[in-house]
């Protein structure tokens, strides 16, 4: 009888220790689906993210060609950024300049300075 009772006991005990590890298997599955849902959703997330980081990017680089063909237009039309001020003033003393009087002839004008005379102006086309 005390075999009997001994025995039933154990398997009292394995019952419930095995109700245990089920329940505990169930609450990791339904961890791991919540997990794995949720990294379902992250994963779409990023995938947003990367596409419209991608589209961002392309406008971007779009952005950038403009400007860059603006510049280039800007370039072709003034093209004395290579020259200095000193340079731009010793070709115009030679009869060199970039600047053609002939163009605007009654709009430009050459000032200078005197100590005794002060400001005179003369006419921007020789002659």
């Amino acid at each position: 009888e005390t075999m009997v009772r001994g025995f039933v006991e154990h398997i009292v005990h394995l019952t419930s220790q095995l109700t245990a590890d089920i329940n505990t298997k169930e609450k990791l599955r339904v961890e791991n689906h919540s997990l794995e849902s949720e990294m379902l959703v992250m994963k779409r997330a990023m995938k947003d993210q990367e596409a419209n980081h991608g589209r961002e990017t392309q406008a971007l680089n779009e952005k950038i060609e403009g400007l860059r063909a603006e510049l280039t237009a800007l370039r072709s039309l003034h093209r004395t950024e290579s020259m200095n001020a000193n340079m731009r003033e010793g070709r115009m003393l030679l009869g060199k300049s970039i600047y053609k009087p002939m163009v605007f002839p009654d709009y430009m004008s050459i000032k200078s300075w005197h100590p005794e005379m002060g400001y005179a102006s003369m006419a921007a086309m020789p002659g």
